[in-house]
């Protein structure tokens, strides 16, 4: 997902407009999970869920893609490579790939 800043309250925000959504909601669940939602004209086009491991070493990313007929469903695991910054939800920080 392209680098972009919403605020995390939940509701529709406005973009710059890409080939696959015009709106972003992002959401945090709590502590350790956010989710974000990508739209299209108000068509669900993209769901990402975001959760940090207890331990918060860890990243894993469910991602829903509803862009095509069949949708696509892909689950990423990250490994933290930095702190995240004091005061800062528990997903911020450096992330690298870890499998897929």
């Amino acid at each position: 997902m392209a680098n972009m800043e919403v605020k995390a309250d939940g509701y529709d925000h406005k973009v710059a407009e890409t080939p696959y959504w015009d709106t972003l909601n992002v959401h945090m669940v709590d502590a350790h999970t956010v989710e974000i939602i990508a739209k299209n004209a108000g068509r669900t086009m993209l769901t990402e869920v975001d959760a940090i491991s207890p331990d918060g070493s860890t990243l894993t990313q469910l991602v829903k893609d509803t862009t095509e007929a069949e949708p696509v469903t892909i689950e990423t695991h990250n490994r933290r490579i930095a702190k995240r910054p004091d005061g800062s939800h528990a997903i911020s920080g450096c992330w690298r790939s870890g499998w897929i």
